[in-house]
């Protein structure tokens, strides 16, 4: 629950801060996959990664663009 927390609030953090870049401003948004663990070495860095880019790339798909997904959730 925490790492879906930071996640949403990385992400509002972004949609709600408009960039200026060469005297534009750009509203952008981002979504974000994510992963978690229940103990420690329970899974290595790079299978968690993957894990994570899976629900990014799942979870977007089926929930569309300015999203959280949660590998645990798909």
């Amino acid at each position: 629950e925490a790492a879906i927390q930071i996640a949403e609030t990385v992400r509002h953090a972004v949609m709600d801060r408009p960039f200026l870049v060469d005297g534009h401003r750009l509203s952008l948004t981002i979504s974000l996959g994510i992963d978690t663990v229940e103990e420690r070495y329970q899974r290595t860095f790079e299978e968690s990664l993957r894990q994570a880019d899976h629900a990014l790339y799942v979870g977007g798909k089926h929930n569309g663009r300015n999203c959280t997904a949660h590998y645990a959730n798909l």
